[in-house]
């Protein structure tokens, strides 16, 4: 039950950057219960493929691709 004056997104930035008592009595489990959830959906196959579109090379500004602190993020080779 919402028994905060604030609605949607200031409800939401509210909880999360308010006490922790208030977030696990307004949700009922703790803030790092919440977050593990938001992670694993976040990069669950099904979310992932879905909503997150990586931009292809081409479309990252040259200010960005020619500075190499900048990119690539990492060199994994």
């Amino acid at each position: 039950m919402n028994m905060f004056k604030l609605t949607g997104m200031d409800w939401v930035k509210e909880l999360l950057t308010g006490h922790p008592i208030q977030f696990s009595d307004a949700l009922a489990m703790p803030k790092h219960v919440i977050i593990h959830h938001l992670l694993d959906m976040i990069v669950s196959p099904t979310f992932y493929n879905h909503y997150i579109k990586l931009p292809d090379a081409q479309q990252t500004p040259p200010e960005i691709r020619n500075d190499p602190k900048l990119y690539p993020f990492k060199d994994c080779h």
